[in-house]
């Protein structure tokens, strides 16, 4: 993901507490794609569904944030859609690649580098997984 498109959201929070109902535009190359926010419990959940996506249709993902006794956080990041018969063999592959990077993302200190995360204590778990359904034309 390269940047969030302005000009494409909706509803966005200036200070970046976006709610329920608004839509979030990011552009990756020259293709942009939306997701509304459909659920959000402060530091706990975060759910989202296809606004606007050409690869991908009936896209619904949840984001679910659970503290440890280590002062860690478990990051559950899963999802559900459909794909046509051509991309359904590369979306698979692809979300997981792109779902664990943002996961990983997440789950990194602000101040620490790649490898320190690694080897940190304080994400015990993370999950990037999302299913695949095939449409039929």
């Amino acid at each position: 993901m390269d940047s969030l498109d302005t000009t494409r959201s909706v509803d966005l929070d200036p200070g970046g507490d976006d709610g329920v109902g608004a839509v979030r535009a990011f552009r990756t190359g020259r293709t942009v794609t939306g997701e509304r926010l459909t659920e959000k419990v402060e530091r706990r959940l975060l759910a989202y569904e296809d606004a606007f996506n050409a690869s991908m249709h009936n896209h619904h993902a949840r984001i679910e944030l659970t503290p440890t006794a280590s002062s860690g956080t478990v990051i559950h990041w899963y999802g559900e859609y459909e794909t046509s018969r051509l991309l359904g063999w590369f979306m698979p592959r692809y979300l997981q690649k792109f779902m664990q990077g943002m996961a990983d993302g997440l789950a990194r200190p602000r101040s620490a580098s790649k490898k320190s995360c690694d080897r940190s204590a304080r994400v015990c778990r993370r999950s990037a997984r999302h299913a695949v359904r095939r449409r039929r034309h």
